[in-house]
């Protein structure tokens, strides 16, 4: 995955000061990149490739890491906690994975089982928001589970239901 190609700017969200460009791989033959996400405090993109199911770590000076998680697929979902973490959702296996910013495991987090499409870390850390729920899943609802899966508080229910 080397050619370094397209080149994006980099501007400062409250001065609109330009902080300088980053270098990306060349993704123009993909359709595998499922998802991105920025992390201010480290400076840097997360992205998410289903193809090659790995995430690239993009920063200034066009330095990039790429590390494989094995079970991204077209499902993940990925994202930035209060800890400056990565969160992905790996809808493959049904996980929730934190990674550090150097691509290292952190923990994994099971999921009850049904068709998750959305998770990020709640305004509790060590609680994390999950959906549920496709056209074709009995379940659509919001929870909150805690870092072992746990659900702690789940919103609505079977498709169609509005209790809750």
């Amino acid at each position: 995955m080397n050619p370094l190609s397209s080149i994006l700017d980099v501007y400062d969200d409250v001065s609109f000061g330009s902080l300088g460009t980053i270098t990306t791989p060349d993704f123009s033959a993909r359709n595998s990149l499922v998802d991105i996400t920025a992390c201010s405090f480290y400076r840097c993109l997360y992205i998410a490739d289903a193809e090659t199911t790995s995430i690239i770590r993009l920063e200034m000076q066009s330095k990039y890491n790429i590390w494989s998680v094995e079970d991204i697929n077209t499902d993940s979902v990925i994202s930035v906690t209060s800890s400056h973490d990565l969160l992905v959702l790996c809808g493959k296996s049904n996980k929730l994975k934190l990674f550090g910013t150097d691509g290292v495991l952190c923990s994994t987090i099971a999921l009850e089982p049904g068709h998750v499409t959305c998770a990020l870390e709640f305004t509790t850390p060590g609680q994390y928001l999950v959906t549920h729920g496709r056209d074709s899943d009995p379940l659509h609802r919001v929870c909150i589970v805690n870092s072992e899966g746990k659900v702690l508080r789940a919103y609505g229910g079977f498709k169609g239901s509005y209790a809750g």
